[in-house]
């Protein structure tokens, strides 16, 4: 195309599929190597896919700022509210704080 040194390059996808019996560090490992490498081929986006055993699917967007898949993977963030506050510091984990946490799974 007469075009071409016009044109940059937008987007570029690439899919990989492993294999289905992978789970807990093993999918982890493999989503940061992974990462790692294509990250250096300039895919800096990673949105990995996984089906549950009980057939429910789920994509977590692991961006090339995380450190590590595992964190994207596993982690998780609920807004909990406790009365009365919470002291700056602790030696010990609120049993309030344990209760509601338990109450999310």
């Amino acid at each position: 195309m007469d075009e071409d040194h016009f044109l940059l390059k937008g987007t570029a996808t690439l899919k990989v599929k492993v294999a289905p019996n992978l789970d807990g560090e093993d999918a982890v490992g493999i989503v940061n190597r992974l990462k790692t490498k294509y990250g250096k081929e300039g895919y800096d986006h990673v949105k990995v896919i996984f089906k549950h055993k009980e057939g429910k699917q789920r994509t977590v967007d692991v961006s090339g700022a995380r450190q590590d898949a595992g964190e994207a993977l596993f982690g998780r963030v609920e807004m909990i509210d406790i009365p009365g506050g919470l002291p700056q510091c602790s030696e010990e984990l609120n049993e309030g704080v344990l209760g509601l946490m338990r109450a999310l799974q």
